[in-house]
């Protein structure tokens, strides 16, 4: 045995739960503050250093107050190439399981990105988000492993990744100024009642500007480049906007 996992799953909503950590195989104890009064399950699971799984036991119980509980798991050998469901996320995996740290950083100046979310695999059920050092810990992760980051409306993706250490450079944007004209003298004026709205989209996120004067300026998050530009003239009283 080189890794031992437990995972406490317990009632949606439970302060706390549910959670998934690395014990320590030396017996040392390991202080962990659960609740009370709801019934918790214990789930224990057994890999070796290759990821491999090897056993596993699951036991129920409702924990009182100020008691430190002595709660008995059996474990039981699984067969080689049992699949691996994990309890919190439920990914299913026939291959090796292994702790995974992703590291984000910036994509130029390499510095560790903050509040990154990072999720794994199509569900999105494995989410962390990047502390002061840019790092984002899964305690297990299934390989191979598809690993998505999303910040600042960049979205980067490692498909199939195996490995227990990923470090992913994010594209940098930083504010950018602008000036858009509307309606040069051969195009189209604003009619009575009329209402003319400008939309900003770098392919993930769209940005609509009320127009208030032409030329006019306005304040633009980072965006990706190309950003697309299109305008619309809306009569609030007619439902087919003119572009």
């Amino acid at each position: 045995m080189q890794r031992l996992q437990l995972s406490v799953t317990g009632p949606a909503g439970t302060p706390g739960i549910p959670m998934q950590m690395n014990l320590p195989v030396d017996g040392q104890a390991v202080p962990v503050s659960l609740p009370s009064g709801v019934p918790l399950t214990f789930e224990f699971d057994v890999f070796d250093g290759a990821g491999n799984y090897l056993a596993t036991g699951t036991q129920t119980q409702t924990l009182q107050p100020n008691t430190n509980p002595v709660i008995p798991v059996g474990l039981v050998a699984v067969n080689p190439g049992t699949p691996y469901v994990d309890p919190l996320t439920g990914q299913i995996s026939t291959g090796p399981v292994i702790p995974l740290t992703v590291s984000v950083i910036t994509g130029a100046g390499m510095q560790p990105v903050v509040g990154a979310v990072v999720s794994l695999g199509a569900s999105g059920t494995a989410t962390a988000v990047t502390d002061a050092s840019g790092l984002a810990s899964f305690a297990s992760a299934p390989m191979p492993q598809d690993v998505h980051v999303f910040f600042g409306g960049n979205a980067v993706s490692v498909l199939a990744f195996s490995g227990s250490a990923l470090v992913v450079p994010m594209p940098e944007t930083a504010p950018v100024s602008a000036t858009v004209s509307i309606n040069p003298p051969s195009g189209p004026t604003l009619g009575a009642n009329e209402l003319l709205d400008v939309y900003l989209t770098d392919g993930m996120s769209v940005l609509v500007i009320p127009w208030l004067s032409n030329p006019a300026t306005s304040s633009i998050p980072p965006m990706r480049g190309p950003v697309g530009v299109s305008a619309m003239i809306e009569n609030p009283l007619d439902l087919t906007p003119r572009p």
